[in-house]
């Protein structure tokens, strides 16, 4: 088959799962193209990134500004439509459809207009809701062939509907082909938001069991309890409830020690916290990290902390990947009761969850692990 990966940035050291997908359906055999609104850090990548070339498959899009791109698209929708009565009608449909996304990706449909020329493709895959609409809006204008399956995750099902209303998906509910939410939780929702039930797939994102080494945790007289976060520094992390249980935990044992992989725009934020706390001899940001230098991290771990939250403006998590690759290799995760989180930890069995933001049942959890 021929695919065509619709994402907002490539590449990118956080959405591994993403990365996945591309190489497992290039091990396939199938033939992939990536379609990217915006470059990455093409510095510091996943060793796969170059293994499979992935940067000579991705196109992205021109440094167009909003106005010329809406001129761009209307000549091009004008041109591709040519053989349609209304050409106003069809550009006032395009130009809603336009204003209805995220303004931040509108450079993504200029982008994909650049493969006009390309041969059809089979599946237009799309990573977060956002994405599925412009990727609609694209086949609707003759841009890109293809069916198209759109892959929900967590801010398109949260802070996006907030923002925009439980009817903004309406148009690609309709004309979507298949629909992919990354957990039950999120599936329900979108049934109630009046998805076809039929062309809906819980498709969580997995891992693959080669790349992590299961392995029993010990603790070694003397050395301290090493827990550890990955995740982008963000508020529906939770990081800073981490750091405060931290300080809480400290109290009673001295030497625990907490590493966070990641990077992100609250770090000043987490930073002052931590001096606040008088904790920096415990905890330490290490910033982001190739998957590599991930899997050594956690390796060198005791326990897992990823006490996920719901954000201020509503943003929250779909299933953290980070928690399949942790159980994968044997940590202990403390996690919480947040969206579909539970589908995947049982308390007591897998891990131990509590309520977001309750504090003191965190910090019981983590000192019972210690």
């Amino acid at each position: 088959m021929r695919i065509a990966f619709l994402v907002d940035t490539f590449p990118h050291l956080s959405e591994t799962f993403v990365l996945d997908q591309i190489t497992g359906m290039i091990d396939r055999g199938h033939t992939v193209d990536i379609h990217a609104a915006r470059r990455g850090d093409t510095k510091k990548t996943h060793a796969a990134v170059a293994q499979y070339d992935l940067l000579s498959r991705t196109y992205y899009a021109a440094n167009v500004s909003s106005n010329r791109t809406m001129r761009a698209l209307k000549t091009a929708g004008m041109i591709m439509l040519h053989g349609a009565r209304a050409p106003r009608v069809i550009w006032r449909c395009l130009r809603t459809d336009v204003r209805r996304a995220h303004t931040s990706r509108n450079k993504l449909l200029f982008a994909a207009l650049t493969a006009v020329d390309r041969k059809p493709y089979d599946i237009i895959h799309c990573h977060f809701g956002t994405i599925g609409m412009f990727a609609n809006t694209l086949r609707n204008v003759g841009a890109i062939k293809g069916k198209v399956t759109t892959v929900f995750h967590g801010f398109d099902m949260s802070r996006y509907l907030r923002a925009n209303g439980t009817g903004v998906y309406d148009q690609l509910f309709t004309q979507g082909d298949l629909f992919m939410p990354s957990t039950e939780h999120w599936r329900r929702r979108l049934i109630d938001m009046g998805c076809d039930e039929q062309r809906l797939t819980v498709h969580a994102m997995g891992v693959c069991c080669h790349n992590w080494t299961f392995r029993p945790r010990q603790h070694e007289k003397g050395e301290p309890v090493r827990f550890i976060s990955v995740a982008r520094l963000v508020e529906k992390k939770g990081i800073a409830d981490a750091i405060r249980a931290i300080a809480q935990v400290r109290k009673k044992h001295a030497s625990v020690q907490y590493s966070v992989v990641g990077d992100g725009p609250l770090r000043g934020l987490l930073e002052t916290l931590i001096r606040e706390l008088d904790v920096a001899a415990n905890v330490t940001l290490l910033g982001s990290m190739p998957r590599q230098d991930v899997i050594a991290q956690l390796e060198s771990a005791h326990v897992l902390l990823a006490p996920s939250v719901t954000a201020s403006d509503g943003d929250q998590e779909g299933m953290p990947l980070v928690l399949m690759e942790a159980m994968a290799m044997g940590l202990p995760v403390v996690s919480t009761y947040h969206t579909g989180i539970p589908e995947l930890v049982r308390d007591g069995v897998s891990g131990y969850l509590v309520q977001e933001h309750d504090a003191d049942s965190l910090v019981e959890k983590m000192l019972c692990l210690v």
